[in-house]
C-alpha cells in the first residue's frame, strides 16, 4: 500500500504548494506572476524583453516604440492603445492579445502568432506581417497601408472596414478565407 501512498502524497503536496520539479509546468500562480512582473519591469526599464514571458500582462497605453519583443510570449496580454511603433516582435506569441487601437507603425511581426487577437482600429501602417498567423483575429477598422501580408494566414479573420489594402492583398485575403474584406 505504501507504493500508492507515497506518489499520492507527492501529488497532494505538489497541488498544495503549487510547484514541484517532478511535475514540469505546474508552477504556482505566485511564482508565475512574479516572473511576469519582473519581465514587465525589465521591459519598461530597457524596452527589451526578447523571448520573455509576459503572459496576461497589462501594457495598455504604454510607450514601447522600438521595443525588442522578439519571440516574447504576450498571450492574452492587454496592449490596447500601446505605441509599439518600430517594435521588433518577430515570432512573438500574441494569441488572444488585445491590441485594439494600438499604434504599430513599421513594427516587425514577421512570423508572429496572433490567433484570435483583437487588432480593432490598430494603426498597422507599414507593419511586416509576413508569415504571421492572424486566424480568427479581429482587424475591423485597422489601417494596413503599406503592410507586408506575404504568406500571412488569415482564416476567418475579420477585415471589416480595414483601410490601405491593395487590390492584390484583397484578392489574397479572400482566397485565404478572411471575412469582410473591403471591395
Amino acid at each position: 500500500m505504501d507504493y500508492i501512498r507515497k506518489p499520492l502524497f507527492a501529488i497532494v503536496f505538489t497541488v498544495l504548494i503549487g510547484f514541484s520539479p517532478a511535475f514540469p509546468g505546474m508552477e504556482s500562480r505566485t511564482a508565475y506572476g512574479i516572473e511576469t512582473d519582473r519581465n514587465k519591469e525589465a521591459l519598461l526599464e530597457t524596452k527589451k524583453c526578447q523571448g520573455c514571458d509576459l503572459h496576461g500582462v497589462n501594457l495598455a497605453g504604454l510607450e514601447l516604440q522600438g521595443a525588442n519583443l522578439r519571440r516574447a510570449k504576450l498571450v492574452e496580454s492587454n496592449l490596447q492603445g500601446a505605441d509599439l511603433s518600430g517594435a521588433d516582435m518577430k515570432m512573438s506569441l500574441l494569441r488572444r492579445a488585445n491590441l485594439a487601437g494600438a499604434k504599430m507603425v513599421n513594427a516587425d511581426l514577421t512570423g508572429a502568432y496572433l490567433l484570435g487577437a483583437n487588432l480593432e482600429g490598430a494603426n498597422l501602417k507599414g507593419v511586416d506581417l509576413a508569415s504571421a498567423t492572424l486566424d480568427n483575429a479581429n482587424l475591423q477598422g485597422a489601417n494596413l497601408e503599406g503592410a507586408n501580408l506575404a504568406f500571412v494566414g488569415v482564416g476567418e479573420a475579420d477585415f471589416k472596414g480595414v483601410t490601405g489594402l491593395t487590390p492584390g492583398q484583397k484578392k489574397y485575403l479572400r482566397y485565404e478565407g478572411a471575412k469582410n474584406v473591403p471591395e
